[in-house]
């Protein structure tokens, strides 16, 4: 995820998962050089046609696992338009696309979607609309916090760009839950919104009704 062009008129972000794109590539290739080079023949008893069935698979194989890779390797692209207040996004692969516009009055605000795991927590960008949450980048990355700070950066960006705040529209709907006698919501919300643990998030939403 980077920012490709940001001015007066237009704030670009681009997604593009290169290492899936590329390395992914790397199993199939090896497989299909060794399988050509004859190192790969059936353990089984040497001969031309027990080759050429193993060279078969092998290159079948890889084809099967380049189309799985590129399924997976999609462009995306949101395009902010800061003149007609608009956001043009789509997202594609190899076999399929999706687009879509927003306007920015149906936008609440850019932020850093966490999802927890037992070996560390994954991060990916995503917007909060009127009609639900958009994900900017279709996967999650664990590349730890410096990943998790430069989507926070990025989304700090965007948000200066729409002018809206969207940790205030957090806390507001938190606050909300409480009003409404929905504390484990509350807790939920926090959990899932800033990756707390079930102590943190609680101490968290305490701080709120304190201020």
């Amino acid at each position: 995820m980077y920012i490709k062009r940001n001015d007066k008129q237009r704030l670009i972000l681009v997604d593009f998962p290169f290492m899936v794109a590329v390395v992914g590539q790397l199993p199939a290739a090896a497989l299909l050089c060794l399988a050509v080079a004859g190192k790969l023949q059936p353990s089984q008893e040497p001969g031309a046609d027990t080759y050429w069935l193993g060279l078969l698979f092998f290159i079948l194989f890889a084809v099967g696992w380049d189309a799985v890779m590129l399924w997976f390797a999609k462009l995306s692209t949101f395009d902010f338009d800061l003149v007609h207040r608009q956001l043009y996004w789509r997202r594609r692969s190899v076999y399929r696309k999706k687009s879509g516009i927003i306007p920015f009055d149906q936008i609440r605000g850019a932020s850093v979607d966490i999802l927890p795991s037992g070996s560390g927590s994954s991060y990916r960008l995503v917007l909060s609309t009127v009609q639900g949450t958009v994900p900017v980048m279709d996967y999650y990355t664990g590349g730890g916090r410096s990943d998790a700070k430069e989507y926070e950066r990025i989304a700090a960006v965007v948000n200066a760009a729409l002018k809206t705040h969207p940790a205030a529209e957090m806390e507001d709907q938190i606050l909300e839950l409480l009003a409404g006698g929905h504390r484990l919501a509350a807790i939920q919300m926090a959990m899932q919104r800033y990756g707390y643990d079930l102590n943190q998030a609680s101490q968290f939403v305490d701080s709120l009704t304190q201020r």
